[in-house]
């Protein structure tokens, strides 16, 4: 029995307006720290691509102006609209790494905190996670825009803030707890859990049990499991709705279902596919057929099929497009299926904030694309 459960942040949203303006200056500060990266070398002449690495989805959370919206939502490969009138400063930096340590660049490209931590995360919410110590005993905590240590590093693994509360382990890996913290550092859910997620539209997707007895459920801010652990898999919601997988064993061998519930926890939507992903922008990608040969199209939210599956991959929609997968390359669709940006590329990413991250070539080295490609 497979278990998953999936989360992104997908970042600052600038105007139209405030793209057109600004956007070319950041796409060439991202080619100029790929090329900078790219430039140093070893004494030996190899080159250190690692020495400057930026964190993909860093780079695009620079916001375009003063002024837009902190959002969450929810995809595979882990949002309620959280707005805030004025974009506040910490929201401008990217995590990069320099060296074998990681700090923070501000929209320039000046270094603002000294890379001083093993892992940084993008900031959230005003808060930063870090990481001092290696991947396997070091301790998670949080920052601050100024750099300075708000939250002690202290647990064993931590993500960032989301509606107010953020999700932390405590323990080791296979015997840790889950809870959820506010920014003051205070518990206010207590780690209890097998694994949790962060909070988006007023619930978190949450686990009890482990083994077979796993099963995934909803909690709310107050602590309250609102959607028993009754599903094997769980989506967060998005756009009031959420996706789950129904297991049942039947005639001996387990039998799958995919449904889609509301924050009541009534299946209002009964999917018949071999999977199916969370929906944005009013779609939601679905396969039919296995991971290895089925198709990928997209649904609407009254369960019809809105772009026929015929995709090797498809991704979710994002600014009015999504990334797919035809043959072996990936391109761009809009919203009535039509491809816009050929496939071309060997790697590709959302769009944000009119930008989107791509590899051609097969190359270790992504550019930046502008929705103008089209």
């Amino acid at each position: 029995m497979d278990d998953y459960a999936y989360h992104i942040s997908i970042g600052i949203v600038g105007t139209a307006d405030d793209f057109h303006q600004t956007s070319r200056a950041v796409l060439l500060k991202v080619l100029y720290l790929i090329e900078l990266r790219d430039s140093i070398t070893r004494k030996e002449g190899v080159v250190m691509n690692n020495i400057l690495y930026i964190m993909i989805f860093s780079t695009l959370l620079f916001p375009y102006s003063d002024s837009g919206k902190l959002f969450s939502m929810e995809t595979e490969d882990g949002k309620t609209e959280t707005k805030q009138d004025t974009v506040e400063i910490e929201e401008k930096l990217a995590a990069v790494r320099i060296g074998d340590k990681w700090g923070y660049i501000n929209v320039a490209g000046e270094v603002v905190i000294e890379p001083q931590f093993d892992h940084a995360h993008s900031f959230h919410e005003g808060l930063a996670v870090v990481r001092i110590g290696d991947s396997d005993s070091g301790k998670y905590g949080y920052i601050n825009a100024a750099g300075e240590v708000v939250i002690e590093p202290q647990f064993g693994q931590a993500h960032s803030f989301s509606e107010g509360l953020a999700v932390v382990r405590t323990g080791g890996l296979i015997s840790g707890k889950w809870g959820y913290l506010n920014a003051a550092g205070e518990i206010v859910i207590e780690p209890q859990l097998d694994m949790a997620h962060s909070f988006l539209e007023g619930l978190a997707t949450v686990r009890i049990g482990d083994g077979t007895n796993r099963k995934w459920g909803y909690l709310n801010a107050a602590g309250k499991v609102v959607i028993d652990p009754q599903f094997d898999m769980a989506f967060s919601f998005s756009e009031g709705l959420a996706t789950v997988r129904i297991e049942d064993f039947v005639k001996g061998k387990w039998v799958y279902k995919w449904v889609c519930i509301n924050a009541a926890g009534e299946i209002v939507i009964e999917l018949k596919f071999d999977f199916f992903g969370y929906f944005s922008e009013g779609l939601a990608v679905v396969r039919i057929g296995d991971s290895d040969s089925g198709k990928y199209g997209y649904i609407n939210v009254a369960g019809e099929i809105a772009i026929k599956p015929q995709f090797h991959k498809a991704n979710a929609f994002s600014e009015g497009l999504a990334h797919v997968m035809i043959g072996n390359k990936w391109g761009y669709i809009d919203r009535e299926g039509k491809i816009v940006i050929e496939p071309q590329f060997d790697k590709a990413f959302s769009f944000k904030n009119g930008l989107a991250l791509v590899r051609e070539n097969d190359e270790k080295k992504d550019i930046s694309i502008l929705k103008e490609s089209s």
